[in-house]
């Protein structure tokens, strides 16, 4: 059974008050800035379903959205009490639900299985990339942005079609990302390539100046990157010496 766009609104009175900022530091800016959000499937017991994702790997650990979980009905493994370390120093312990499930690039030529935890709430709402100029000018770079509105339109949500529901931490992230970042000198752009497609981080005022009319520069040359064995091993390992199996490709 596969679904898309399933909004389903409860009454405001049942919504909790929830505090946005438990995952991640303030997220207040002038201007719009596009984090490194993309668009993935998910697959539970006989359900797949299509969520916002987004790579922070400042945390130990991937969440995804309980209100996602419910939906996908996701084999809940066991419950564990967690740690948090807040921004600013404070510390505070919560239970969560941890959850197995089949995790795929939009296009299904990648798929891996891997652990989650729960959150009730993610973060608050972040931007899809919306400027035209912009993603021809992505895709003249060869660079494949799947993070749009058209493609967002299938995704799961509650209220608002840009929510998070799927944070994918060190423990996921270090074992996606492929060697290939595409640099943009003067437009402050970096595109990195992932197994679920390319992420970016950009700050969208670049693209609206008049700066946006002139060719792009070349881009700089970087220190020689390790390779990519060398990368997998050396970010599989903690802080505390925790070894982080990678994710398990499916054949499928």
């Amino acid at each position: 059974m596969c679904f898309s766009n399933i909004n389903l609104v409860k009454n405001k009175e049942t919504i909790k008050d929830v505090t946005e900022n438990k995952v991640l530091t303030n997220r207040s800016c002038s201007d719009e800035v596009h984090l490194q959000t993309l668009i993935v499937g998910i697959s539970g017991k006989g359900l797949k379903g299509y969520v916002r994702a987004l790579f922070d790997t400042g945390s130990q650990n991937t969440y995804i959205s309980k209100y996602a979980a419910k939906m996908l009905k996701l084999e809940n493994l066991r419950t564990e009490k967690i740690k948090h370390g807040l921004f600013g120093g404070g510390e505070m312990s919560e239970n969560h639900n941890r959850y197995r499930f089949n995790l795929s690039s939009i296009d299904n030529k990648f798929n891996c299985q891997i652990e989650a935890l729960d959150q009730t709430k993610i973060c608050s709402s972040l931007p899809m990339i919306k400027n035209e100029k912009f993603i021809k000018l992505l895709e003249s770079k060869g660079i494949d942005i799947r993070d749009v509105r058209q493609h967002g339109d299938h995704c799961l949500f509650e209220e608002n079609p840009e929510e998070i529901h799927l944070l994918l931490g060190a423990d996921t992230a270090a074992c996606l990302f492929t060697e290939r970042i595409e640099h943009f000198p003067g437009y402050e752009i970096a595109a990195f390539e992932t197994n679920l497609k390319m992420t970016l981080f950009q700050e969208e005022t670049y693209f609206t100046s008049k700066r946006f009319k002139g060719s792009l520069p070349p881009p700089a040359a970087g220190p020689e990157r390790p390779s990519q064995d060398a990368a997998s091993a050396s970010s599989n390992v903690t802080r505390t010496g925790r070894v982080i199996k990678p994710p398990q490709r499916l054949d499928l």
